[in-house]
């Protein structure tokens, strides 16, 4: 299945995913021009009107989307965003299935600007690109470990909106960081995190 964002949607993307019949999920700007349940024109946003935080909607059969016909479901976000996406099949599970790309992107991010800085390489080899690939891959997968193993021994602080004040991948990184650094005077930090990674 082919999960994208909001950049990846229109009339001959849906019609091409249809025609090579590929199962799709993509999310869909809140201001897009649909059908409601009589087929006429209205605004995206307006058929999801009235989901408070976490609860989510599935309109009853396909909906016109940029000349194409989708199923579509919406949820709201914590923080009042509304979530839609459109999809060719089990619209009830569409949200579950579009939030593993979530995951996706949250591992990218770590690789990249909040973590490893990835896109500041300037390899040009294929070979090359994909040993570092996997050596940030297992670098990622040490520090988000040591996170969630300093995380037990402490809780990351929750803020009033709901959201961590660090991810545990960022917590790990952190005390990762440290313990490296302070190898020498510190053998017993590197060592803990190692056993972390266990």
């Amino acid at each position: 299945e082919l999960l994208c964002d909001r950049e990846f949607a229109g009339e001959d993307w849906f019609s091409w995913l249809s025609e090579e019949k590929i199962s799709f999920c993509i999310r869909i700007r809140n201001n897009t021009v649909t059908t409601n349940a009589r087929g006429e024109k209205s605004w995206m946003d307006t058929l999801f009107y009235g989901l408070k935080p976490g609860e989510q909607r599935v309109l009853e059969g396909k909906r016109k989307v940029t000349g194409c016909l989708v199923y579509l479901a919406g949820l709201r976000l914590s923080d009042g965003e509304l979530l839609i996406v459109a999809t060719d099949s089990e619209p009830e599970n569409s949200i579950k299935r579009y939030a593993t790309r979530w995951e996706i992107e949250t591992l990218f991010g770590c690789l990249k600007g909040r973590g490893f800085n990835f896109e500041d390489t300037h390899i040009t080899s294929a070979e090359r690109i994909k040993k570092l690939f996997v050596l940030l891959a297992i670098a990622f997968a040490w520090a988000h470990k040591t996170g969630e193993w300093r995380n037990e021994l402490k809780p990351i602080t929750i803020k009033k909106h709901g959201r961590p004040i660090v991810s545990l991948f960022r917590m790990g990184l952190d005390y990762v960081s440290f313990a490296i650094v302070n190898a020498f005077k510190r053998p017993d930090v590197i060592q803990d995190c190692m056993k972390a990674f266990d």
